[in-house]
């Protein structure tokens, strides 16, 4: 259930995917499936009002899930330093399968 209006920012980090996926149903759902392994994060965050300042001014009323890579919101240097920023060496590539399929 979606926090009512005016109710305060809020992120989590969730984690310990066997399978990267989440749905969402009602009247029309969604699907949403990647893989864990590159993206072992899902952000799960809410902007309901109360931020007023830039860039919301109290207008937005949503929730997100964002697969991610690394934690926390605070950048690339946080997730340096707490061992969750994903790393590359020369050379190397990392492929990511993600889907998202509407229910109906």
């Amino acid at each position: 259930m979606v926090p009512e209006r005016g109710t305060p920012s809020d992120i989590v980090y969730l984690t310990g995917f066997h399978e990267g996926w989440y749905e969402i149903s009602g009247d029309i759902g969604m699907r949403v499936e990647w893989d864990a392994t590159v993206l072992p994060y899902l952000w799960m965050w809410q902007e309901l009002g109360a931020s007023t300042d830039h860039p919301w001014w109290g207008r937005a009323y949503t929730v997100g899930l964002e697969p991610f890579s690394s934690m926390p919101t605070d950048g690339l240097a946080a997730a340096v330093a707490n061992g969750t920023a994903l790393t590359l060496d020369p050379h190397e590539t990392k492929e990511l399968r993600l889907r998202a399929e509407v229910l109906a």
